[in-house]
């Protein structure tokens, strides 16, 4: 995938530079008040490798705010939408503290322990039990989705199923939730 850079002349020439995306989002924000139909919002140049104010077709998105290099090795690195979903979870885990990681595995080793062979469960039980258990909240609730691999990877008995269910959790807005069967330890 090959991305245009934009012309100099259209893009950078002319346009005040700023050195962060705060300076340059806080110009937007005075010369937009009141204009619904402009779309002005800060962008990085190409070209300076500065930040400028430019008015734009379509919404802003966080890709956007990456450098130029960076977008296009995470286009050529990251192919599928599995490989970043992957990679995204190890790097939310990458982050989490390994004091939590340990103790949160020890926690989905009692829960699996209270559960009869053969008896399914989605992560968010999981999540519910260690609530109940006194785990602090991860540094991110993203860290949740890359716990399923963490347990399989520790050799815990459990298998996902392809199976699911209707989330019960309000904070997961009922979305459905994948789930796993405990096996013969």
């Amino acid at each position: 995938m090959t991305t245009r850079t934009p012309d100099k002349s259209v893009s950078c020439d002319g346009k005040v530079p700023f050195d962060t995306f705060t300076q340059a989002n806080q110009v937007c924000k005075r010369k937009s008040k009141g204009k619904r139909d402009l779309c002005r919002m800060p962008y990085r140049c190409a070209h300076c490798h500065q930040w400028h104010v430019g008015t734009r077709s379509r919404k802003m998105t966080q890709a956007d705010l990456l450098p130029v290099d960076a977008k296009q090795r995470a286009a050529s690195v990251l192919v599928s939408g599995e490989q970043r979903k992957a990679a995204g979870q190890a790097l939310v885990l990458e982050n989490e503290s390994k004091e939590w990681v340990d103790r949160f595995t020890f926690l989905a080793k009692c829960y699996l322990a209270s559960l009869p062979e053969g008896a399914l469960f989605a992560i968010e039980d999981l999540r519910s039990y260690c609530d109940t258990c006194g785990l602090p909240e991860p540094h991110s609730h993203k860290v949740w989705g890359s716990l399923p691999r963490v347990l399989m990877k520790a050799g815990l008995p459990m298998v996902m199923t392809d199976q699911n269910r209707k989330a019960h959790s309000p904070r997961t807005h009922a979305h459905r939730v994948s789930l796993y069967r405990k096996t013969g330890a």
